[in-house]
């Protein structure tokens, strides 16, 4: 009864982390690119900037570290817990490396809002997909020490 349990919650991670991985990250992938074809569009005499190319790019690994996380959990939830840290520093650098003078309040809370808004779920997702790769391994090594065919390594 416990293994049928154990299946059904490994399930519900995984699908839990696998649902917001992907509703996010085709959200992620066309806000970005929306928003820097209209960069672009609004500046066409302006030259590309890292302003535009990093949030295309950082959208890219975040498909990325979706359809990898499919195959491997464990290296897809790291990937979105990195790209999560990632996001908060990029857009620290974008958005507040021009000013010189800012309360550091407003700066937390605008940092915190948008990092919640975009950097939360990909958080969420990763370490959704590390519990689910963490409980299917112990649930194999369960099964395999179960079934007494434990070898040594």
């Amino acid at each position: 009864m416990t293994d049928k349990s154990n299946r059904k919650t490994i399930l519900a991670v995984r699908w839990t982390a696998r649902i917001i991985a992907l509703l996010f990250s085709i959200i992620f992938f066309f806000w970005n690119t929306v928003f820097a074809v209209g960069s672009v569009m609004v500046d066409l005499h302006g030259a590309i900037s890292g302003y535009i190319v990093l949030p295309i790019a950082l959208g890219i690994l975040v498909l990325a570290a979706e359809i990898l996380s499919w195959r491997r959990e464990r290296i897809g939830g790291i990937l979105f817990i990195v790209l999560s840290a990632a996001y908060f520093l990029i857009h620290m650098i974008n958005d507040f490396s021009g000013l010189r003078f800012i309360s550091i309040t407003y700066m937390i809370r605008g940092l915190f809002t948008d990092w919640a808004t975009f950097g939360l779920p990909l958080l969420i997702a990763g370490i959704l997909f590390l519990i689910a790769a963490r409980l299917s391994k112990r649930t194999a090594l369960k099964q395999t020490a179960e079934s007494g065919e434990v070898t040594d390594h």
